[in-house]
């Protein structure tokens, strides 16, 4: 009697699978543990077709316990840098809405999606291209220094601008003050008059 093919439905429902090749490469040992956690948040997230259009927003994973911000955005930047993740749709402001972005894991293939203009495209597997963990961690720190150094836009605005001087104006009455209090008023006979020389 040959197996059966048929797919039984896991009781417990979705869940994130972890391969022994990923969960021992290069790519994964460089991440911080808020990357590796919301790499499993997300996994979660993976059906059969959705790769692509994974969104990755704080007000989804703050029951994973994201809450923060800059922390979602430093994993999600050590996930793309290191290769397990790519980012298949920038987001922004648009149309009078405001669109996130989207992921796809490199390791699946993506599926086409003609509504977001997402094409269909073989797993590319980026997360391989590292031959060391010490090689994939120096590509974690140029990223995150990459990510706070200003732009160069906010560094032209400041440039030639006059600084603004520190000394407040009622400091320098108080010091005007308090110098005109030392020396006091002069008397008024105290004042030298000047002597007259007689011409002959």
């Amino acid at each position: 009697m040959g197996r059966s093919t048929t797919f039984e439905k896991d009781d417990m429902g979705a869940h994130a699978r972890l391969y022994d090749q990923i969960a021992h490469a290069p790519a994964w040992l460089a991440l911080g543990f808020s990357a590796r956690a919301l790499y499993m948040q997300l996994r979660v997230k993976l059906k059969h077709t959705n790769n692509g259009n994974i969104e990755a927003t704080l007000g989804q994973l703050k029951h994973s316990g994201f809450r923060s911000s800059s922390t979602l955005a430093k994993a999600l930047r050590e996930l793309e840098t290191v290769g397990l993740l790519a980012k298949t749709r920038q987001g922004g402001i648009t149309a009078g809405g405001r669109l996130c972005n989207l992921y796809r894991f490199t390791d699946k293939p993506t599926m086409e999606f003609p509504k977001l203009c997402l094409r269909a495209l073989k797993a590319t597997h980026d997360w391989r291209q590292w031959a060391g963990v010490r090689e994939a961690k120096a590509a974690v720190r140029a990223a995150h220094a990459g990510a706070k150094r200003p732009s160069s836009d906010s560094v032209g605005e400041n440039a030639g601008k006059p600084q603004e001087s520190k000394r407040i104006g009622s400091n320098s009455e108080a010091l005007g003050a308090n110098l005109s209090s030392k020396s006091g008023p002069r008397a008024a006979g105290s004042v030298r008059k000047p002597k007259l020389v007689q011409v002959a």
